[in-house]
């Protein structure tokens, strides 16, 4: 049976690709924002031996708690289980306390037959506020809420895909979709805006940005490792696309050097530093010579430059200052409006009534 009602939530229609990632360490994952890259990984290897059972719930659900053990101890939960090594536990209908590595979880001794009894047990048992993964098996999707069911502006919904290889045309796929679903306006995602109808940007754009896209492109290339911050001599990339082969060496399909330019810089005053063009185009220039030094530095087949632009007048026209020497480097070039409001995103599509406005 589908898993239906329940939680009463608008879903943001952000969804991505997400793979099984079979060669993700998962023994290391211990941030809580890894714990849906795991589950998709389970969840891919799970349905290569099981299909979904229609006489069941086809939802099931999975909470990363802290002190794991201890909250398990005062529930009623079954025995401990792994899921980075056991692929043939029955996962439909269940409630798992897990954490992010998947390495130690238990399942909760409740009957569930929709995502509202999930929503009912969490909310009894004071596991609102913890990150949680749901699972709707028979549409491959994954609901995952880093803040807890509370909060629906953090949702997030992925859906369970397989792209090979990080081809050009797949990687431009991939990270269109991930401008259009977020970060493209301030209802998107958190941390992009800090006072959007001031354009002033989120404390940390360019990192927010880098982890933000990092999940999106580890959800979206099958059997890949997207891998952020890898140092050497000449510096340090910000994300790597890359795949283990069977000789134990890699294939690494591309480097992707990202740039956030704005108006202002991040303050919590109504009177923030301003950026000038001439520093844009700087961030720019530097930013093609580290997408290229990178590239060679790592092996990698394609050298990208995304350029996510923040500033009031934001206009792909910039990237024509870097055209030329890209074009010698070999640089790809990408350009990505952020958008301080819906209304003005809106705005600027073509056919728009304001438009015709002077």
């Amino acid at each position: 049976m589908m898993c239906t009602g329940g939680i009463n939530k608008e879903i943001l229609q952000d969804v991505v690709g997400a793979s099984d990632l079979l060669e993700l360490p998962s023994s290391n994952a211990t941030a809580p924002s890894l714990l849906p890259i795991e589950i998709a990984h389970y969840i891919r290897n799970y349905m290569e031996n099981h299909s979904v059972n229609s006489g069941a719930p086809d939802c099931c659900a999975f909470v990363n708690i802290d002190q794991l053990r201890k909250t398990a101890s005062n529930l009623d939960t079954s025995k401990h289980i792994s899921f980075n090594i056991d692929y043939n536990i029955d996962i439909q209908g269940k409630i798992f306390l897990t954490t992010p590595s998947l390495g130690a979880a238990y399942s909760i001794n409740t009957a569930i037959t929709s995502i509202g009894d999930i929503d009912h047990y969490i909310h009894e048992n004071n596991l609102e506020d913890s990150p949680t993964v749901i699972v709707s098996l028979s549409q491959n999707k994954i609901h995952w809420y880093p803040d807890g069911i509370e909060d629906d502006s953090s949702l997030k919904q992925y859906e369970i895909h397989y792209v090979q290889y990080a081809t050009e045309a797949e990687i431009d796929i991939a990270l269109k979709h991930f401008h259009e679903t977020q970060v493209l306006t301030p209802s998107c995602s958190k941390g992009i805006w800090s006072k959007p109808e001031k354009y002033i940007p989120g404390e940390n754009l360019e990192q927010t940005i880098q982890e933000l896209l990092k999940v999106a492109l580890s959800f979206y290339f099958d059997k890949s490792l997207v891998a952020k911050e890898g140092s050497s001599q000449v510096g340090r990339y910000d994300l790597l696309i890359e795949q283990k082969l069977s000789n134990h060496n890699f294939h690494r399909y591309a480097l992707l050097e990202l740039k956030a330019i704005k108006s202002y810089a991040y303050s919590e005053s109504d009177n923030p530093t301003q950026y000038t063009v001439k520093y844009a185009k700087e961030a720019l220039v530097d930013g093609v010579d580290q997408a290229d030094i990178y590239r060679n530095k790592w092996d990698a087949k394609l050298g990208y430059l995304c350029c996510y632009d923040a500033r009031k007048d934001a206009s792909k026209e910039i990237m024509d200052e870097v055209s030329g020497v890209a074009d010698d480097k070999n640089v790809i070039l990408r350009h990505y409006i952020l958008y301080n409001s819906s209304k003005n995103f809106r705005r600027s599509q073509p056919g728009s009534a304001y438009s015709t406005v002077d």
